[in-house]
């Protein structure tokens, strides 16, 4: 199942799937309420300054508790900056562009287990 809206994230407990993905584009895009090819808005775009960190929490606590995997795509599965931020809400799997592969191994081998100070805000 895709969890790409708020309210998915936050009643993932009443579905039933064998798996869940998190779109993050949309998830933040609906999150924030902004249109992502808006330049006014993206510095609303900013997933480590949005809630959208404790909506994964959300669905990745849950689901966990259930033994469902969880994977997390889009913009935030590639970009380093995000890595520590994404591996302390408890994700594991990412689905990402080869492209992109190198830089966020080298973010996930030097994630210290403490969440980002840039992500708290």
């Amino acid at each position: 199942m895709m969890v790409e809206v708020p309210l998915a994230a936050l009643s993932i407990q009443d579905f039933e799937a064998d798996f869940l993905s998190i779109g993050s584009n949309d998830l933040v895009q609906y999150l924030t309420a902004a249109s992502r090819e808006s330049g006014q808005l993206a510095s609303l775009q900013d997933p480590l300054r949005l809630a959208a960190l404790g909506l994964i929490r959300h669905v990745v606590t849950h689901a966990s508790a259930r033994n469902i995997d969880v994977s997390l795509c889009g913009d935030m599965a590639a970009d380093p900056r995000c890595i520590p931020a994404l591996l302390a809400t408890g994700l594991r799997a990412l689905s990402l562009a080869p492209a992109a592969q190198a830089a966020v191994r080298s973010a996930i081998a030097g994630f210290s287990g403490e969440l980002p100070e840039s992500a708290s805000n």
